[in-house]
This record gives C-alpha cells, sequence and structure tokens, in this order.
C-alpha cells in the first residue's frame, strides 16, 4: 500500500533530514520560506503534485511543519482520496536546539526568530490535536530522549 507521511515539527528539529532519508517523493514547503508566494496557492499546488505521485503508487512524504490542524487535515485528506496509508511523523526537538540550528542557517534559509518562537509556542497544542485526526500510525522519527537536549546534527 502506497504511504503518505506527513511531518509535524518546529523549524530546525530535523525533519527535512529526516524526510531526505525516505524512499519517497518529497513535498517540500522551503521554497515558501524563501521566496514570496501565497500559503493557500503554494499548498495547493503541492499536495496536486503529491496526489499524482500517489495515485502513480509512489510513497509521498511531506516536509513542512504541519503545525496548524486544517494543513494536516488537507494532508490527511489527500492520503485518503489516494486510498494511502497516513502516517503522521512527529519530529520532536529541543527548543534551544531548534532556536540553535536556525540561527546556523544561511540568512536566506533562517525562519525569522519572532516565527520560531510562535511554532514553538504551537507545537503542544499540535501534539494534543492528533489522537483525535484519524491517522493510520502515529511515529517518532528520532526517539524522544535522543532528541531532547541534543547537539547532534543528523
Amino acid at each position: 500500500m502506497v504511504t503518505l507521511t506527513v511531518t509535524l515539527g518546529v523549524p530546525g528539529s530535523g525533519k527535512s533530514t529526516w524526510a531526505s532519508t525516505l524512499d519517497a517523493w518529497w513535498a517540500c514547503t522551503d521554497l515558501e520560506r524563501t521566496t514570496s508566494v501565497d500559503h493557500a496557492s503554494f499548498i495547493e499546488a503541492l499536495q496536486g503534485r503529491a496526489l499524482r505521485q500517489l495515485r502513480a503508487g509512489v510513497d509521498v512524504v511531506t516536509d513542512g511543519c504541519n503545525v496548524d490542524h486544517r494543513t494536516r487535515r488537507s494532508w490527511l485528506e489527500l492520503g485518503r482520496r489516494a486510498d494511502a496509508r497516513c502516517v503522521l511523523a512527529i519530529v520532536e526537538c529541543d527548543p534551544d536546539e531548534a532556536l540553535r540550528r536556525n540561527a546556523g542557517r544561511a540568512r536566506h534559509e533562517r525562519v525569522a526568530h519572532h516565527r520560531m518562537l510562535r511554532y514553538l509556542e504551537r507545537m503542544p497544542q499540535a501534539r494534543a490535536q492528533v489522537a483525535g485526526e484519524g491517522w493510520d500510525a502515529i511515529t517518532y522519527p528520532m526517539p524522544r530522549s535522543v532528541v531532547v537536549g541534543a547537539t547532534r546534527t543528523w
């Protein structure tokens, strides 16, 4: 069965690094961060391409924060339309480590500090919402004990 894996995590948590290790079509939202595009239009176009991949039998992994319930729900609905197994991958990271990683990015790839704080603020609520969303599986790609306080780049 084809699988749609949706990531959930703050910028700098390791979502991109982890997603790049999967043998799947990569639905990455980083372009949105570095260009001036309309969020809704960008996600709609990205989801259209992802749906075509799933229907062609190709696994898809999203690479985005997905802290917003509506965005996660739209990905889940897309996966259901493609008869895919829908997995949510929660990529945990210590907040200070995420801030450090983000600060170390090239200037044009960095998320603004005030936006980072907003993502960190929203993450606990997002974590609390996922249990009732209807995912086929919820996974944690890295054990929390390894990620919290980690300084390892992976």
